[in-house]
């Protein structure tokens, strides 16, 4: 062993990397001293641009194959030579977002039927079982196993981790039948050496090579055409949970994720989840139609997104559900669910185009604290003042105006919703847009019009001159005046 090899060696014990990437890493910086046939103290920066250039484009090696080189050699010629190059910076490999491949339960059965060894089978079906990796299923030991809670305990695992893990009663059982054929102190799956005379002397469990062409050997013969591995297992054990409705966060705690977002990965792969989106997608998405004789089909257009009428029915279904879980629900008529309702679809880009159009239409309060100036009590509702401000509606300048508190109360009142329920605007002859034809509805009903107030009186202040006596039509008596409700002629606050 070389001098720079020792070095690098006790530098990556010092900063506590694992066996595993010690050797990754000195192969890595061994392949590129026979690339360059130079002794690694002697590389430069351009050699090491060339050797990046010819994993990329000539030898085409995976993200996973250059993000491992990149940081053996970083390692090596930035903690062991202490050469900071900004070569080595510059190099980052493309990220790539794949979904794992995922077996079904009966994939999963034929291919563990096809391992013919009984070691291999039952570590592979103990990978599968507890959703673990290979070196922690090839490295289980007696002592992890509890009998009595059905637990195993993973020590040490991925990033130095320890979790617990269910262990199935069958997967138990056959674990012990297991055992008993080699009866191994340490070892679940211990190696098998010609130089140990039976495996309970074995000092070392087996080798996970054996493992892999053993699995790779058993798909083959299954005729299942995925791209599987050992670590699929682990894939399928953590969908096949999802789908039988397993909590996310559960899941976590037995793959050992940091992160719940690893984890969440699951959710793209789970068959329920695909089944409803392809429902879903053929619902609202086809490629076309049938013509009107029913018999010839009709593409959609190339720019063609949803049609509108499929939205509309799960539109009006979901908002059925939804108000189903209030008391309002028994105050619509029936007949509101049998209507056609016009649900208008348009694209909006990621969606900042809607949120930016509808902010100002929703209110969450009929008014905030800082807009009330001052309140005056008396002794009844109608001597009762509050001074507040506001802002005009066609030079936004501010303002303030006092009402009486009942006034003030039937005012702001109408703004505010009930639980659940968040205004957005008016649709309609009651739009902002359409004062004018809300005033010709009103003289044609019969109904009072309020009276056109100049730009200095407020909407809600007294003033207006006296009302003209309204006529009963069918007696021509004079209508006895109870109380009158003026329309709105500004913005909600």
């Amino acid at each position: 062993m070389t001098v720079l090899r020792q070095k690098m060696i006790e530098d990556m014990q010092l900063r506590g990397l694992s066996e595993r990437t010690q050797d990754a890493y000195v192969r890595a910086v061994r392949q590129l001293a026979a690339y360059c046939h130079k002794s690694p103290d002697q590389i430069d920066q351009e050699d090491l641009r060339q050797y990046f250039l010819y994993l990329k484009n000539v030898k085409r090696v995976s993200r996973s194959t250059q993000t491992i080189a990149l940081c053996g050699i970083k390692f090596f010629y930035e903690h062991t030579l202490e050469r900071p190059w900004h070569t080595l910076d510059l190099i980052r490999p493309s990220r790539e977002k794949k979904l794992p491949v995922v077996l079904s339960v009966e994939e999963v059965g034929r291919i563990l039927n096809c391992v013919h060894r009984q070691c291999y089978r039952v570590c592979l079906t103990s990978i599968y079982a507890c959703g673990l990796r290979l070196l922690e299923g090839v490295r289980l030991q007696v002592k992890d196993i509890d009998s009595q809670r059905k637990m195993l305990h993973i020590s040490q695992g991925k990033g130095g981790k320890d979790r617990y893990i269910p262990l199935p009663g069958a997967c138990l059982k056959m674990l012990r039948r297991h055992w008993l054929t080699h009866r191994n102190r340490m070892w679940l799956f211990p190696a098998l050496r010609k130089d140990w005379t039976t495996p309970q002397e074995a000092s070392k469990p087996m080798n996970e090579s054996g493992v892999q062409r053993a699995f790779s050997t058993a798909v083959r013969e299954s005729g299942v055409h995925k791209k599987a591995t050992v670590h699929t297992l682990r894939h399928s054990y953590a969908t096949h949970l999802l789908e039988a409705g397993l909590n996310l966060r559960i899941i976590q705690g037995y793959l050992g994720h940091a992160s719940p977002a690893t984890t969440a990965i699951y959710t793209h792969l789970t068959s329920s989840t695909q089944a409803q989106s392809l429902n879903m997608i053929d619902d609202l998405v086809p490629g076309g139609g049938l013509g009107s004789d029913g018999q010839s089909w009709l593409p959609a257009r190339r720019n063609f997104f949803l049609p509108v009428k499929a939205l509309s029915k799960l539109f009006r279904a979901a908002f059925r559900r939804a108000l189903q879980r209030t008391v309002l629900f028994t105050q619509v008529p029936s007949k509101v669910w049998r209507r056609d309702w016009v649900v208008h679809c348009k694209g909006v880009g990621n969606g900042q185009t809607a949120l930016k159009y509808l902010a100002p239409y929703i209110h969450r309060v009929a008014i905030s604290n800082r807009r009330l100036i001052a309140i005056a009590q008396g002794n009844a509702m109608d001597t009762s003042q509050v001074t507040f401000q506001y802002h005009t509606s066609d030079t936004g300048q501010l303002k303030r105006c006092t009402l009486s508190a009942e006034k003030f109360i039937h005012r702001f009142l109408q703004h505010i919703l009930p639980r659940g329920f968040v205004k957005v605007r008016y649709y309609g002859f009651l739009g902002a847009t359409l004062r004018s034809r809300l005033s010709a509805l009103q003289q044609r009903l019969g109904k009072e019009i309020a009276p056109q107030q100049s730009a200095h009186t407020h909407p809600d202040t007294d003033g207006s001159e006296p009302q003209q006596k309204l006529l009963c039509p069918l007696c021509g008596q004079a209508l006895l005046f109870q109380r009158s409700i003026h329309p709105l002629t500004c913005r909600s606050p």
